[in-house]
């Protein structure tokens, strides 16, 4: 995955095709967590590009290209245009199912990709 520093490497980075941008924090544990495990099955997505930008370089120069809620936050452009932006630490399941969906023009709506969520989380089991 590749880091972007800037709003215009944000904005060259998505001008085309089909790309994944993780936003995240420098000092968020959860960001912390989600960002090794993007870089590592962002790889088995097909026909997207994706890159990492840091909610410390994407401040730093105080203008807003969009309003983000939260962090970690995955936003989706295709050429160009924010389709979505994903927040949170879902499944790896869930997002791969969404990106994948994407990549084959199967698109799936936030609902669907939540209750897939739920879906995933009921399943998941804690060992004592």
């Amino acid at each position: 995955m590749k880091v972007i520093d800037s709003i215009a490497g944000l904005e060259a980075a998505t001008s085309e095709g089909k790309v994944a941008v993780l936003f995240h924090s420098e000092r968020c544990p959860a960001c912390k967590h989600f960002l090794p495990n993007v870089e590592e099955w962002s790889g088995d997505v097909a026909n997207f590009k994706f890159f990492s930008i840091s909610r410390e370089a994407y401040l730093k120069e105080r203008k807003e290209y969009f309003e983000l809620a939260d962090f970690p936050a995955l936003a989706i452009f295709i050429d160009g245009k924010r389709q979505d932006v994903l927040l949170g630490t879902a499944p790896e399941q869930a997002f791969k199912g969404y990106f994948q969906a994407h990549a084959s023009g199967q698109w799936k709506s936030r609902e669907q990709l939540e209750q897939e969520q739920l879906e995933a989380l009921d399943n998941y089991k804690c060992s004592e």
